[in-house]
């Protein structure tokens, strides 16, 4: 009796152990998440909001009604109020409010079975404190419903502004196509 008591308190103290190690590894890996989170250089913070973006306009497959509504309201959320967008082709040049952002967005990803948006080459400079100027290569793969492939690269860049704290993107200008 004694001798079984013995080994549920031994039972009870490497529990108390590994539940111990287990917390101070929980607090060691979310310290460092949120120094990460809160500690972030002006630059991570704009190629996060970038590849963002570029995770947004991606799609594998068909997808519910409610997940390309959530889509939609997230590419909301990374531009500025008013952008301006400037194209080779004038059609498609001009000012843009975020919910015209957002629906232009998600009616040229409806037309595709799978679509990818790919960034590469990105150059962040800041001129001031509150803006930032990039220049990266996009390259857009996908298939579209009707089956025809493509696979365009543009050279881009992309003007974002610091508001409240968040960079939102306030300028995109297609500058080269590269491959079409």
């Amino acid at each position: 009796m004694l001798l079984s008591g013995f080994i549920s308190a031994r039972r009870l103290g490497r529990f108390m152990v590994n539940k111990k190690t287990v917390f101070l590894f929980i607090a060691i890996v979310l310290g460092i998440v949120i120094a990460y989170y809160f500690f972030q250089t002006e630059e991570a913070k704009v190629r996060k909001k970038l590849y963002l973006l570029s995770e947004l306009i991606s799609k594998e497959g068909e997808e519910a009604a409610l997940i390309t509504a959530q889509r939609g309201h997230r590419i909301i959320a990374l531009f500025n109020n008013q952008c301006r967008y400037e194209t080779y082709t004038n059609s498609y040049s001009g000012s843009y409010n975020q919910q015209q952002i957002a629906r232009q967005a998600l009616a040229a990803r409806s037309r595709f079975i799978n679509l990818e948006l790919k960034l590469f080459d990105i150059s962040i400079e800041f001129p001031y404190k509150t803006r930032a100027n990039v220049t990266l290569t996009a390259n857009i793969t996908g298939k579209t419903k009707i089956g025809e492939e493509i696979d365009h690269s543009h050279e881009i860049e992309v003007i974002l502004y610091k508001v409240e704290k968040k960079w939102l993107i306030s300028h995109i200008k297609v500058v080269e196509i590269l491959v079409k």
